[in-house]
């Protein structure tokens, strides 16, 4: 039985791919399983991309990040979580098996343009309570999503997913 589901045949045949999405797949899940420790288990897409590229070297074929979306749906039997995802304006690639509340969504949205959010910054303009802004950066918090800097005069949850080649 191993050596039959180690067999690109075998991945093929049960996932309705060729061996180009099949190797892309693999190479997505080794990437993203390798960075969710930094990010949380959310990359940009294009970030994701410039990664393949890299490890894949000049002499692999190119991908675009349409080949990407299509090798992500194609793991979906296999579950794990992967899936490309909306968040406000950047297409983010999840790695991880739930679902965002739709606070988490948010918060996450709200992060976009500075990578960061306070809870002063959440409250205002938001307009939700501190008990709301604390209990949605706690769940960023605890699965990994944010990390906090407490160096400037409020605390600062950063979004490593939105850094600029953190992932590279």
């Amino acid at each position: 039985m191993c050596g039959k589901i180690a067999n690109k045949g075998f991945w093929a045949e049960l996932l309705g791919v060729g061996d180009f999405y099949y190797e892309l797949g693999i190479q997505i899940i080794d990437l993203c399983l390798s960075k969710r420790d930094r990010n949380g288990g959310l990359v940009e897409l294009g970030e994701l991309k410039r990664n393949l590229e890299r490890i894949r070297g000049s002499v692999g074929q190119e991908i675009s990040e349409d080949d990407i979306v299509r090798s992500i749906k194609t793991l979906k039997p296999l579950g794990g979580g992967f899936e490309v995802i909306q968040i406000g304006e950047r297409k983010m690639v999840r790695s991880v098996p739930h679902e965002f509340s739709t606070d988490q969504a948010t918060l996450l949205e709200l992060a976009q343009t500075q990578s960061f959010i306070t809870k002063e910054m959440v409250i205002i303009e938001k307009g939700w309570s501190k008990e709301r802004a604390d209990d949605a950066i706690d769940k960023l918090l605890s699965e990994g999503l944010c990390w906090v800097d407490y160096q400037s005069e409020t605390a600062e949850y950063w979004i490593p997913s939105f850094f600029a080649g953190l992932n590279d």
